[in-house]
């Protein structure tokens, strides 16, 4: 996803850093695109959840929320 997302009282968004956000940076600009990707945090069910959806909605981002156990076993490899 193109914006992740840090939460201090309020959400903040960050545009993300890195090649495929850059690659498509034209494409985005010149169609209407949906990106769909982790924000960068686990927010559990609930009232922020549901308020950082509909913020990242407003720009055509769709979260993926991903705990810290998937992210672990993704980052560290699954080891039975």
């Amino acid at each position: 996803m193109d914006t992740g997302a840090t939460y201090s009282g309020e959400w903040q968004l960050e545009r993300s850093a890195g090649g495929l956000v850059s690659a498509l940076t034209g494409i985005h600009s010149t169609y209407q695109t949906t990106w769909v990707g982790w924000p960068g945090v686990y927010v559990p069910p609930g009232a922020q959840r549901d308020q950082l959806i509909r913020i990242l909605a407003e720009h055509n981002c769709h979260p993926v929320f991903i705990n810290d156990e998937m992210l672990d076993l993704y980052y560290n490899g699954y080891v039975p």
